[in-house]
C-alpha cells in the first residue's frame, strides 16, 4: 500500500481589484508570478498569478491578492464599488508519495473515516 500525503497553504485575507487595463487574468502574490492557486469569496476560480503583490504596507494590513476586476467580481460576488472582499487563497502542492507499508494488510477490515 502507498501512502499519498497533501500539503496545502491556505491564506485567509483581503482582495482588491485592479482595472481592465491589467487583463482579466491578472493576479498578484506575495510570491510573484506562476503560483496557480485557488481563490475563494463567494465562488471558487483557479487562477497562476501574473505578478507580484500586492505592496509590504498592503500585506501587513491584511492583503492577500489584487485580482483583475472581472475576475474579482466573480470571486466576490461583488461590484467593484464594494472595493474589497474575504477571500481564502489555497496553494495547494504537489503530493508527497510516501514508500509502501503493510498498513493495509494489517488494517484490512477498518475503513478510513
Amino acid at each position: 500500500m502507498t501512502a499519498v500525503v497533501l500539503a496545502a497553504t491556505i491564506v485567509s485575507g483581503v482582495a482588491s481589484w485592479m482595472p481592465e487595463q491589467y487583463g482579466d487574468g491578472y493576479l498578484a502574490l506575495p510570491e510573484g508570478p506562476g503560483q496557480t492557486v485557488t481563490i475563494c469569496g463567494q465562488r471558487c476560480l483557479s487562477m497562476t498569478s501574473t505578478d507580484a503583490g500586492p505592496d509590504r504596507a498592503m500585506q501587513h494590513a491584511g492583503r492577500v491578492a489584487d485580482i483583475g476586476v472581472e475576475a474579482w467580481e466573480y470571486i466576490c460576488g461583488k461590484p467593484r464599488s464594494v472595493g474589497l472582499c474575504r477571500v481564502t487563497v489555497d496553494y495547494g502542492a504537489p503530493a508527497a508519495t510516501l514508500p509502501p507499508t503493510d498498513a493495509g494488510q494489517r488494517h484490512r477490515g477498518m475503513r478510513p473515516s
